[in-house]
């Protein structure tokens, strides 16, 4: 199975809309994808906070194991 992570510019108003309508659709009986999603506030703070190492730890992190 191939890891994925989701990086990308967001809000908290939206990633708690994800969330409450994910809850709700799993309370009544829908099968609900997971995801894995890593949301900065926006831009600059994505680029501030992925610096080269980080990226590698990530790409690394995601590998399968062989």
């Amino acid at each position: 199975m191939k890891k994925q992570i989701q990086i990308g510019v967001g809000n908290a108003k939206s990633t708690a809309t994800g969330f409450i309508n994910a809850w709700k659709s799993v309370e009544r009986g829908e099968k609900v994808e997971v995801e894995q999603r890593l949301d900065f506030e926006n831009l600059e703070t994505l680029l501030k906070t992925l610096t080269s190492g980080r990226w590698v730890f990530l790409i690394i992190s995601l590998m399968p194991y062989r």
